[in-house]
């Protein structure tokens, strides 16, 4: 199928997921999710982004894959992010939960800013137009796990109404964390923040500081 001969291209020079390296050498099966919340400055990267044509989501991406080159000390970066599974229009009006993990594949090669954030715009789009192909037929075929998670969730919790009434949202939060790391962009108290949720069995608050810090300087410098 078009899907899979897309997910091939992409995964077919990966060796591995990529996982940042822990500082900690505690159980991972032990672990809970521990959170750190750092704010970054999103009305720049609005601006940035109306200039370079790209989404915010793209932007943050490559920000994301830059970090995770840059720990990792690779040039090829394999993480995962996921999709609400609703391009098809068909199901456009079904209460159902449609989601879906896609595998995202960034390289950090001898190229301007501006080329590495566009292609990374491009390629997030074209994996996006594939979120319907199975994560397990992927997982089967390459041993791809979701290790690293990268979540754009601005926009995404909003206000709802039912019949003229706002809706009170709960969110149902879970101790153990289903990743080792999951990198994600969300409003927090009105301050856009880069949110990292990791298992606090593997890696150290200050770790995890130090990281949001770097993620933070990399979003200011892009």
């Amino acid at each position: 199928s078009a899907e899979e001969a897309f997910f091939d291209a992409q995964l077919i020079t990966i060796d591995e997921s990529t996982s940042l390296p822990a500082d900690l050498k505690g159980k991972e099966e032990e672990g809970h999710i521990a959170i750190v919340n750092k704010p970054v400055n999103h009305t720049l990267v609005e601006d940035f982004c109306h200039k370079q044509g790209i989404t915010p989501a793209a932007f943050y991406l490559s920000a994301t894959y830059y970090i995770a080159a840059r720990y990792c000390n690779t040039h090829d970066v394999q993480i995962c992010t996921i999709s609400n599974g609703r391009s098809n229009v068909q199901i456009a009006d079904t209460v159902g939960m449609f989601v879906n993990t896609l595998p995202l594949v960034g390289h950090i090669d001898d190229i301007t800013v501006g080329e590495f954030l566009r292609k990374t715009a491009d390629d997030f789009t074209s994996t996006l137009s594939h979120e319907n192909y199975p994560f397990a037929k992927v997982a089967q075929k390459y041993g791809t796990r979701a290790e690293l998670m990268y979540e754009y969730q601005l926009g995404v919790i909003e206000e709802q109404t039912v019949n003229g009434e706002v809706v009170t949202i709960a969110s149902m939060h879970l101790e153990k964390p289903k990743f080792k790391t999951a990198i994600k962009i969300l409003n927090v108290k009105g301050q856009v923040c880069v949110n990292l949720a990791y298992n606090d069995e593997l890696y150290s608050a200050d770790y995890m500081e130090r990281l949001a810090d770097s993620y933070a300087a990399v979003v200011e410098n892009l």
